[in-house]
């Protein structure tokens, strides 16, 4: 899988696992396990590059010209 494929993982786990929860309550820990779980390998597999100085990023969507959503993986993020 590339960086931004890593990096939109991070922010969907979460919210999958949210909405798996919401569907089936009586397992709910097992759920919130299983986002962290998946959360935590996509963050380390993004640090290799941004340890060696690298920022990937991934644009979703340009607004307008020079303005855009995206994500970035920084050491500072």
């Amino acid at each position: 899988m590339t960086h931004a494929g890593w990096m939109l993982l991070v922010v969907l786990a979460p919210l999958l696992g949210a909405l798996a929860i919401t569907i089936d309550r009586r397992r709910a820990e097992a759920w919130s396990f299983v986002s962290a779980g998946v959360t935590l390998l996509a963050a380390i597999m993004l640090y290799p590059a941004v340890r060696d100085g690298g920022t990937p990023a991934l644009t979703l969507v340009t607004l307008a010209p020079g303005l855009s959503l995206g994500l970035r993986a920084d050491p500072l993020g």
